[in-house]
């Protein structure tokens, strides 16, 4: 009996009773709906290359114009990213960062490449795991793992997988997904989205064994959002409109799935137990907190260089729910959906009670911390804002923001971000101006 039979017939006959034991069903939580976006691949790891851009380029970009159309329009969604700039992660480092924050969803952005770079080949696809099923799918799987090379203990880390070892796709294939119908829900509805609202071509949900998706304890999805080595898809997604059209369809798709399992009275959030090391936190979307009272400025924290938050700590969970928020009761249609510099206009009106101070217009990248939005005005004089000296209340549309700070440094930003995640605002996170206008991270620390 060849070496493969004997250890595919392990897994199945093992795999179950693993699955069993290690799954640990709970009530609903009272706590915010919690999605992780992973822009695939990063630094050292270019992924597939088109002619002209990177997989790990557009990856990105994908990725925080999704977190920014969650931000916006489901604002009760706290948001976390495995990267925000073009840095190197291990795959289980990005798995890991769903894993203990106990998210909801976990997705997975990247792009497709074909070896005979023809034009013929072209659309969407969107993986769960599971079985390879078709030798394409596995060189799809094959080509995303390739990614485990480029880290040192890759051996230890993946339990001795190879990615050149045919009995190595055998096993990671066969990982029992204690979420796979909640993940091809989702995956499902993602293809709707591209096809019906992206006008895609979309090629199908289809199962793979993926490393960065193989120890994810709820939900997950791998997003191929189109081929790079066709160079029609490649101009697409390298534009405005192509990056638009592609997150607003994976946000449409998130929205859509989370009201279709929180609208099903019998659904409760599963756990699965582990541990695992999580990367730094990023950027969050935030509710107003509970009322406390917050102590003075202390600044009794360490950080490091050019990053949003501190290398090293434990990431901590708001365990209370975001009830101060409302959705939007419209948004705008998918040819109207904005981009990140329309969603935040150059004349911010602010309503400050200091008399209404305007973000400074200046040459100069100015950092500030967001604490909290709401669609409800609020008293800075009064409640939990009482005892934060200096903070601005900015209305941008319908929503209004409180920001506090103004830093030319980052890593001053970043300090001042801690001290208020310490202090009450878990869910504080850091914004860039220029010129009176909000820009993204990226273009801020570039």
């Amino acid at each position: 009996m060849e070496k493969s039979t004997i250890v595919a017939i392990f897994l199945l006959v093992c795999l179950p009773f693993f699955s069993e034991t290690a799954s640990l069903k709970l009530k609903p939580l009272h706590r915010a709906f919690t999605i992780v976006i992973d822009a695939g691949h990063g630094g050292k790891d270019s992924g597939a290359l088109g002619s002209l851009v990177k997989e790990k380029d557009i990856a990105l970009k994908l990725a925080l114009r999704l977190g920014q159309y969650i931000h916006e329009y489901m604002p009760s969604v706290q948001v976390l990213y495995t990267r925000t700039t073009d840095r190197f992660i291990p795959l289980h480092e990005r798995i890991a960062l769903a894993n203990n924050n106990h998210a909801d969803l976990f997705l997975s952005i990247h792009c497709n490449s074909s070896l005979s770079r023809s034009n013929a080949i072209s659309g969407t696809e969107t993986y769960v795991m599971g079985l390879h099923g078709v030798t394409e799918n596995l060189n799809v799987a094959k080509r995303e793992n390739k990614a485990v090379l480029l880290e040192k203990d890759y051996v230890q880390n993946y339990g001795g997988y190879n990615p050149y070892s045919s009995e190595g796709h055998i096993m990671l294939s066969m990982y029992q997904n204690a979420y796979l119908s909640q993940s091809l829900l989702l995956a499902e509805k993602v293809e709707k989205q591209f096809m019906h609202t992206a006008k895609r071509k979309s090629r199908g949900v289809k199962q793979a064994g993926f490393l960065v998706l193989r120890t994810a304890t709820m939900p997950s999805v791998l997003v191929e959002t189109g081929f790079l080595s066709n160079s029609t898809e490649e101009n697409y997604l390298n534009s405005e409109k192509g990056q638009i059209y592609t997150a607003s369809a994976m946000y449409r798709a998130v929205k859509d799935y989370k009201a279709t399992v929180e609208s099903n009275t019998n659904y409760n959030y599963q756990r699965v137990k582990g541990t695992s090391t999580a990367l730094p936190k990023p950027r969050v979307s935030t509710s107003v907190p509970t009322q406390k009272r917050v102590p003075k400025t202390t600044e009794k924290h360490q950080f490091v260089r050019k990053t949003i938050v501190p290398q090293n700590g434990t990431i901590k969970r708001n365990s209370t729910a975001s009830n101060h928020y409302t959705q939007p009761k419209t948004e705008p249609a998918i040819k109207e959906m904005p981009s990140i510099a329309e969603m935040y206009p150059t004349s911010l009106q602010s309503v400050a009670s200091s008399g209404g101070k305007a973000v400074p217009s200046a040459n100069k990248t100015v950092f500030r911390v967001q604490l909290a939005a709401s669609t409800q005005k609020s008293n800075l004089k009064e409640g939990i804002w009482a005892a934060v000296k200096g903070v601005e209340c900015l209305k941008v549309g319908t929503t209004y923001k409180f920001l506090i700070g103004r830093h030319s440094s980052l890593n001053t930003a970043v300090k001042e971000q801690e001290h208020w995640r310490a202090n009450g605002f878990e869910g504080a996170f850091i914004v860039a101006f220029k010129n009176g206008q909000r820009i993204s991270m990226t273009e801020a620390i570039h």
